[in-house]
């Protein structure tokens, strides 16, 4: 992951969808943004589907910020913004 070495911030998508939604590629991702002391958000994606369960993925990554969106009609982009805004400023 020496791509890692010049990323100032990240945004970890995760599928809103999907279960489980800690798999092995986040937790070794999650793993080395930590170790690297890299700033990242856990982005909980497709809320506007009836299906999704943000609250999971909060309730899985209870100790990093996460935000709920919907990449595909732009609900809480102003949140995830603000976020960003927080984080990484």
């Amino acid at each position: 992951m020496k791509w890692l070495d010049d990323v100032t911030g990240v945004l970890l998508v995760v599928d809103a969808t999907s279960d489980p939604p800690l798999t092995q590629t986040n937790i070794t991702i999650i793993g080395n943004l930590e170790a690297r002391n890299i700033p990242f958000i856990v982005v909980a994606n497709k809320i506007d589907i009836e299906n999704s369960n943000p609250d999971k993925i909060v309730s899985v990554f209870p100790q990093h910020t996460v935000v709920p969106i919907s990449a595909l009609n732009g609900e809480k982009i102003e949140e995830l913004y603000k976020a960003m805004f927080d984080k990484f400023n």
